[in-house]
């Protein structure tokens, strides 16, 4: 193994989740009916994590539903 190849896999962590998915920025908007801006600024205010893939946003799957279901609230109990 080349000197380059080992350390160029020793300073990348490759996400994985249960099921082994990652999802996209649109993948995400879609299954939690939520707006691109909205979601960037959820990754700004770090309330959900993702990871680079080259310039491409990913995230966990596990992440993702971990994330909408901290971030729903029963109708009635909105915070003002």
């Amino acid at each position: 193994m080349s000197p380059q190849l080992k350390a160029d896999q020793t300073h990348h962590h490759i996400p994985s989740s249960d099921d082994g998915s990652l999802m996209t920025v649109a993948e995400v908007c879609a299954f939690a009916k939520c707006g691109r801006t909205f979601l960037y600024g959820e990754i700004a205010k770090r309330r959900i994590q993702s990871f680079k893939l080259g310039s491409a946003t990913r995230f966990k799957r596990q992440d993702v539903e971990e994330w909408l279901s901290n971030r729903l609230v029963p109708v009635g109990q909105e915070v003002a």
